[in-house]
């Protein structure tokens, strides 16, 4: 099991979730918002910097702008790159764009899982994304992950049962 923690927004947090044994810390980033919890590129740097030893530096770009997310990946170089946006706002032919980019950043792909349609699209990530992230989407605004929601986790075992096979 892989523990993965968010919103570290310190120094002393990611070094405290090292210590831990979380296995990756993650930042929010981007370069234009400003919403409690997301760092800009020097604050993410600064707090990245703690995450040492065997723990992996993760970043979550706020963003759906290819430009934006190259950007954020060129300056702050982390071990894995998270992309949880909707489907239809970054494909899977953008992810091998961005692995051809960065051959050396694994790149993490959320699907949101929803309905049978969830089991295909996590189906287009084979042999794109080093990772899939099954995730609830949010019955009232549509967000990704962190909802404090429950899907149908009969869907993610059908989506990793034929994603395996493949």
């Amino acid at each position: 099991m892989i523990t993965q923690i968010y919103e570290a927004r310190s120094s002393n947090e990611a070094k405290s979730l090292v210590e831990a044994g979380v296995d990756y810390v993650g930042v929010l980033v981007s370069t234009k918002d400003k919403y409690p919890g997301i760092l800009n590129l020097e604050q993410a740097i600064i707090v990245l910097n703690e995450v040492t030893g065997g723990a992996k530096k993760v970043i979550l770009p706020f963003t759906k702008d290819l430009n934006e997310i190259s950007l954020i990946a060129k300056k702050i170089k982390p071990d894995i790159l998270h992309i949880a946006v909707e489907p239809g706002d970054i494909s899977p032919t953008d992810i091998q764009a961005l692995k051809k980019q960065f051959p050396d950043i694994k790149i993490m792909r959320t699907i949101p899982v929803v309905d049978e349609d969830s089991v295909n699209l996590a189906k287009q990530y084979d042999g794109v994304a080093d990772y899939l992230l099954l995730d609830s989407r949010s019955k009232k605004n549509n967000q990704i992950g962190v909802t404090g929601e429950t899907h149908d986790w009969k869907l993610s075992k059908k989506s990793l049962t034929q994603f395996l096979s493949l």
